[in-house]
């Protein structure tokens, strides 16, 4: 029987306009990983680079709204910000 069976799927596979799958193909690999995580850095980085230079210009011409005890800086004396730019 199982030879039978056997003898039958081979025969279907033959018969096949598309070939049969291996499973997914999609995986992603170290390098691409790597590549993705070095796109995010680097916009980040210039994300805060931009952000740094508005607080420059804000430092010069500090509008009404903002206040002197507001800081303008990514690297303010607290250092919340200052260890992204570490990344």
């Amino acid at each position: 029987m199982e030879a039978a069976r056997q003898g039958i799927g081979d025969k279907g596979k033959e018969l096949r306009s598309i070939p049969i799958g291996e499973g997914p193909t999609w995986h992603e690999t170290k390098k691409a990983a790597d590549a993705r995580k070095g796109e995010f850095r680097r916009e980040w980085l210039e994300t805060l680079t931009c952000l740094g230079k508005i607080g420059e210009q804000l430092t010069a011409n500090r509008p009404a709204w903002i206040t002197e005890t507001q800081s303008t800086s990514l690297n303010d004396e607290s250092g919340r910000m200052g260890n992204l730019w570490s990344l």
